[in-house]
């Protein structure tokens, strides 16, 4: 399916031959005129176009359910490594940028070849920010957090300037590469195709992909963004901001393209989303993800964070105390607190009861003291009985789709209210 001129995806064949399915992409149209179609990954065709809108828009998306995947750069693509420009319009339904993943959306140049550039989201150290690689320097952190509400995603080079920007927030890094020709890449997560593409789950919902080979006016970046802000519905201009800190039954685990429940409650509302939750986190991962959850509170007026967490430090590989998972998610809502975050604490779903006492004895004595306390799985709620398959898997773990829905109905008041309320 081709993109229009306007950037986002052209569906109306897809609608008029079969309205309402989703389909999978197997190549994105250069509307350049220059032939340099993306082409879907051999054997990872895992990019759906028709589940997820963006705005008005249908979106290419990737979920968690669908595995690694994206598009090749042919080899006869060329940029210039020291002035390119790369972006994404639509969002992301997680980030997945903190302790356990490495999700690479952009690879321009080929690997080994000498001159390259990377994209990371978490990078080599795991911490929840944006990283950039270069021949010169593998492994350079940006003071930037990956946003997850609709907006537009960018990476240009100019001269020795790298300048990413997500949502309303833009970092700087440098660059030494000379004035050589990035030939072919990837698109998409994990992109060197090695090891890594088999890690990280996949969350891109884009409804339309810029590259230019030139970065030629500063003020025709600016309203291409403005542009696109605008056809997306975003909202840059607004400071509110709600990060999750978690692991998998919030990053969306066994779902697809964007059915988790903070890209479903974050369609509720007005604020940037921050999604830091990892499959795989434990507490001690969590603790990990609170310097990128600083860094959004230094860039944002008003900041609330939702804790929910644990169950993983109690599985057999782990081996984590109760007591440790009880301190660490006190050291958790205490730090957040310092930073001025409002604290909402989900508490344990019944798949652990042991910690889900643990918690309310925690409570209940004052070492763990968030702002507030929500239970979706309490008698009587639709998510209390895990043998309910509708809303949850046979895992008796991890929500289905419906119980992501249920925990964003569930945790969206409490959210309204906070943002609501002026800030003292």
């Amino acid at each position: 399916m081709p993109l229009t001129q306007e950037g986002h995806l052209d569906s109306r064949l897809l609608q008029q031959r079969d309205a309402g399915t989703s389909a999978t992409v197997l190549k994105v149209y250069d509307q350049s005129g220059h032939g340099n179609h993306l082409l879907a990954t051999t054997g990872k065709e895992v990019v759906h176009v028709g589940e997820v809108k963006v705005g008005q828009d249908e979106a290419l998306s990737w979920g968690e359910a669908n595995g690694p995947g994206g598009f090749i750069l042919p080899s006869s693509m060329k940029v210039s490594a020291n002035n390119f420009f790369f972006s994404t319009i639509g969002g992301f339904s997680s980030s997945n940028s903190g302790h356990a993943a490495y999700p690479v959306p952009l690879l321009l140049g080929q690997g080994g070849a000498g001159h390259e550039l990377k994209v990371y989201f978490g990078g080599y150290q795991l911490d929840g920010f944006v990283h950039v690689s270069d021949p010169f320097n593998p492994d350079q952190i940006l003071n930037l957090v990956v946003n997850n509400t609709n907006s537009v995603f960018s990476i240009w080079s100019h001269k020795t300037t790298y300048s990413v920007q997500s949502g309303n927030t833009q970092s700087v890094g440098h660059t030494q590469q000379s004035a050589a020709f990035l030939q072919g890449g990837y698109i998409g997560y994990n992109a060197d195709g090695g090891q890594w593409f088999e890690q990280g789950p996949n969350t891109g919902l884009w409804t339309g992909i810029v590259l230019a080979n030139a970065v030629d006016s500063a003020h025709r970046i600016q309203m291409f963004r403005a542009s696109a802000a605008l056809h997306m519905q975003q909202t840059p201009q607004n400071k509110s901001a709600v990060v999750t800190i978690g692991d998998s039954r919030t990053e969306g685990y066994l779902v697809a393209d964007g059915q988790n429940w903070p890209w479903l409650m974050q369609q509720k509302g007005q604020y940037q989303s921050y999604n830091l939750a990892v499959s795989g986190a434990t507490s001690r991962h969590m603790l990990a993800m609170l310097p990128a959850a600083k860094t959004i509170a230094a860039q944002s007026d008003k900041h609330i964070a939702i804790v929910f967490g644990g169950f993983n430090d109690h599985l057999p590989q782990n081996k984590i105390s109760y007591t440790e998972t009880v301190h660490n998610l006190a050291q958790i809502v205490d730090t957040l607190q310092k930073m001025s975050y409002y604290v909402i604490l989900v508490s344990e779903s019944q798949t652990d009861p042991v910690l889900r006492q643990q918690l309310v004895d925690a409570l209940s004595h004052g070492s763990l003291h968030p702002n507030v306390v929500v239970d979706p799985f309490s008698q009587g709620m639709p998510l209390f009985d895990l043998h309910n398959t509708t809303y949850w898997h046979n895992d008796f773990t991890h929500p289905t789709a419906a119980g992501q829905v249920e925990l964003a109905n569930f945790l969206w008041p409490s959210v309204s209210e906070i943002l609501q309320q002026e800030r003292p």
